[in-house]
């Protein structure tokens, strides 16, 4: 798996995790630390994770940004990122094209891409 296959993974089981653990989740809550995106990107890929695919390679709204994966928090909370949403950059590398085979350690168990 790619380091930024990983980080969009990262970013949409800790969306998936949230909706598990929360009722009434609002769309503040929905933004992670970028350090907790790479920590669980590292977790997936069992390699260390540039810190910079996190904070600009695939942030949709950052300068120089290559892929649309992930969108940066406002002015007050810079640091946060959120997965993007289908169709929110006309489908233009929003996410991965992921291997089926995939599985991956949720707080909900292994749960694998279908």
């Amino acid at each position: 798996m790619k380091k930024v296959e990983a980080i969009w993974l990262a970013g949409a089981i800790l969306t998936y995790e949230k909706f598990i653990e929360k009722e009434n989740v609002k769309s503040e809550d929905l933004y992670f630390k970028q350090s907790e995106i790479v920590k669980k990107a590292e977790e997936i890929n069992k390699d260390k994770i540039p810190p910079a695919l996190a904070s600009s390679h695939c942030i949709a709204n950052a300068s120089g940004s290559i892929y649309n994966y992930l969108v940066e928090g406002d002015a007050n909370d810079s640091i946060k990122r959120r997965i993007s949403y289908y169709g929110e950059f006309n489908n233009q590398k929003e996410r991965p094209e992921l291997n089926r085979e995939i599985t991956v350690t949720t707080i909900m168990g292994q749960k694998k891409n279908c």
